[in-house]
């Protein structure tokens, strides 16, 4: 083969390089827009570095809100051993967030702390996990999340190549979560962080035709707030609405993710159960229950308690021809155990 064949080949695989990675582009952003479920697209983006950069670990701190200015690990990793009894919280008013919010770029653990002042808890928290490499992901002047890599397939992780793939992926993801945070922020009650009335009937509907089509459980949880009003008069708004707050916090901590916990109105709520039937749902409901029954409010000194009623009601087709049929029904079980006593569970019938 002569040089100038050579040079040709040369010039054809290095075009053929650049459409396979356009194309791998097209595929990235394609899978980072194709959800605006928080969850889903945080898995999304793990595996799409831990595929494109062959990690074995990766996790990504991430704020709820726009409004928050901590970022959490929480759950959003993979392969990392993660020590429970520490908090993976870097705050957002600490040296490292000034820090990464002017420079945005990536950097290893051993540049940080030439950087920031020692004992910096934000170094502390990322030492626990031992990454390669940490990577701002930075949307409209914004950092949206902190990428931390750990351990690869193959030795040598910081390669000119892997900065480069990062550098164009990395705005991909942190624009993803910009538009998943403002979706979030359309669908989520300011106070309680739970889903907003609309979300929540949208959802319903949704669950009720792929429970119908699948043949499918589907249970639904309607719950409120003992004596509220009393509550409010007594107390005063101001402790009625950190009361939600709390309780709000207690419902979401006793579902899966996959299930949906609404505000319904002032202090009602509810629960979507997909695939879990009137025997589970029960289990879950008196779980809800008796958490609050049993909590401690906190409130500027003063301990305040509550409870909550409960309604529930599983999916029968036979009688349940359409999702408002499902909700009246587990409203009716709600009221049901207001007029028994409150403070308890009680199954539609």
């Amino acid at each position: 083969m002569s040089s100038e064949d050579r040079s040709l080949e040369q010039i054809k695989a290095g075009y053929e390089k650049k459409i396979s990675d356009l194309k791998k582009l097209i595929r990235i952003s394609r899978d980072f827009n194709a959800t605006l479920e928080f969850p889903i697209l945080i898995e999304s983006i793990l595996f799409v570095f831990m595929g494109h950069l062959r990690l074995l670990q990766v996790g990504l701190f991430i704020r709820d809100q726009f409004d928050q200015g901590d970022l959490s690990l929480y759950r959003n990793y993979r392969g990392f051993q993660i020590d429970h009894r520490v908090d993976y919280t870097l705050k957002g008013k600490s040296p490292f967030m000034q820090l990464v919010q002017e420079q945005a770029c990536p950097c290893t653990l051993e540049e940080l702390s030439t950087l920031l002042p020692a004992g910096e808890d934000s170094l502390t928290v990322l030492e626990k996990l031992t990454p390669g490499l940490i990577v701002p992901l930075t949307a409209k002047n914004t950092v949206m999340g902190i990428l931390v890599l750990g351990q690869g397939t193959s030795p040598g992780l910081i390669s000119p190549e892997i900065l480069e793939q990062i550098r164009i992926i990395g705005p991909f993801a942190a624009m993803a979560i910009y538009n998943a945070l403002l979706y979030e922020m359309a669908i989520t009650d300011m106070m309680t962080k739970l889903r907003l009335r609309h979300y929540f009937l949208s959802s319903m509907n949704e669950a009720f035709e792929k429970a119908c089509r699948n043949k499918s459980s589907l249970s639904l949880l309607f719950l409120d707030i003992d004596h509220f009003k009393a509550f409010n008069d007594s107390h005063g708004h101001s402790c009625g609405d950190f009361v939600l707050i709390k309780v709000a916090d207690l419902i979401r901590g006793s579902i899966r993710r996959g299930d949906i916990a609404a505000r319904y109105g002032g202090e009602e709520f509810t629960v979507l159960l997909p695939d879990t039937d009137s025997k589970m749902a029960l289990l879950v409901a008196e779980r809800i229950r008796r958490k609050i029954s049993q909590e401690d409010f906190a409130y500027e000194g003063e301990t305040v308690k509550t409870t909550i009623s409960i309604g529930v009601a599983e999916l029968e087709t036979e009688r349940d021809f359409t999702s408002e049929s499902l909700i009246k029904r587990a409203d009716t079980a709600l009221y049901q155990a207001k007029e028994q006593g409150r403070n308890q569970v009680v199954l539609a019938q």
